[in-house]
């Protein structure tokens, strides 16, 4: 995957990294934010002006080559089998009802902190308890 950047003076940016194949978008946005958060910490880069990115060596999900040695412990194998079922389902339901029915969310770290986690209360006051949530 490569990600490219283009700040308004001009200058061009370019970070790329390999992984393993994979069949999960929540894995694949957040390899991207790594990336993203890197080159922008990196190089202080405060306005853009271009955005590109590129993945390579696409292959069908059915050709996927298990390994041997992919950290296979019990509980990442349940959570990666669950986020790419999750994925699955996106997809499914985004070819059935029309592109970006379902996407994913994606809230930057610097919001995160003002987040309180409750719902908005439309017909009533929220007790305390729906904070905790």
């Amino acid at each position: 995957m490569y990600l490219f950047l283009k700040d308004e003076q001009g200058q061009r940016f370019k970070y790329q990294i390999r992984f393993e194949q994979l069949c999960d978008s929540l894995a694949l946005s957040s390899k991207l934010l790594s990336m993203w958060d890197e080159l922008i910490e990196k190089y202080k880069i405060k306005r853009l002006k271009k955005v590109g990115l590129v993945l390579t060596d696409l292959q069908p999900q059915k050709s996927r080559q298990l390994s041997l040695f992919d950290h296979a412990t019990d509980g990442y194998i349940l959570k990666k089998e669950k986020r790419e079922t999750l994925s699955n389902t996106l997809d499914l339901l985004n070819a059935k009802y029309g592109k970006d029915t379902v996407s994913i969310g994606v809230m930057p770290n610097w919001i995160k902190k003002y987040h309180n986690g409750t719902k908005i209360a439309f017909s009533r006051i929220p007790s305390f308890e729906d904070f905790n949530e």
